[in-house]
């Protein structure tokens, strides 16, 4: 990704990247700032998991929401590893 709008990524992060790891490979921002988009998204996809839950949610289906919060989860993790400088 080669421009990110740096604004919507904390606020939507779904809508800056196609994949949780899109993030861990983004060149625009800081240790810090990934592991931020990357808990926000994981509190966006908690609240679409609570409402699938409440069979509030159409869609998409309650398994996959738990899949995207996996992803998330792991991707998190995953950064956490890497050394910052």
């Amino acid at each position: 990704m080669n421009a990110v709008d740096r604004k919507q990524a904390f606020r939507s992060p779904e809508s800056e990247f196609r994949f949780p790891h899109a993030v861990v490979h983004c060149g625009a921002l800081s240790h810090d700032e990934k592991l931020t988009v990357l808990r926000n998204w994981k509190q966006e996809i908690a609240q679409l998991q609570k409402a699938a839950e409440e069979n509030m949610l159409d869609e998409p289906g309650s398994a996959e929401v738990a899949a995207r919060l996996a992803d998330v989860t792991q991707t998190m993790i995953d950064l956490k590893g890497i050394p910052h400088s």
